[in-house]
């Protein structure tokens, strides 16, 4: 008997995507990234740049009207405009790659 407490789990090759792999299957899941290049990309393909930790809704909106990206596999595509977009801001364009 759990008393009605559930429990869900994030593993992954780091924390950050521990954390945001734990809000993946809700309310009384798991959710495992594999410690591969190919796996964590796979992972962040379709990604909603919202849920990293971080990028909060300015920055989300700023994304959006200036490159047209919502995920984070549309970041990775377009590594060369966000140099581009956010070159007065570096921190910001390394955070976003």
């Amino acid at each position: 008997q759990t008393g009605g407490l559930t429990c869900l789990a994030g593993i992954g090759p780091n924390r950050m995507l521990a954390k945001i792999a734990s809000d993946d299957n809700k309310p009384d899941g798991q959710t495992k990234i594999e410690p591969t290049r190919a796996a964590v990309l796979d992972y962040i393909e379709d990604l909603p740049i919202r849920r990293v930790g971080g990028c909060g809704k300015v920055l989300e909106h700023q994304v959006s009207a200036l490159l047209k990206a919502k995920t984070c596999g549309e970041l990775r595509a377009n590594a060369a405009r966000i140099r581009s977009a956010f070159q007065t801001r570096p921190k910001t364009a390394d955070f976003l790659l």
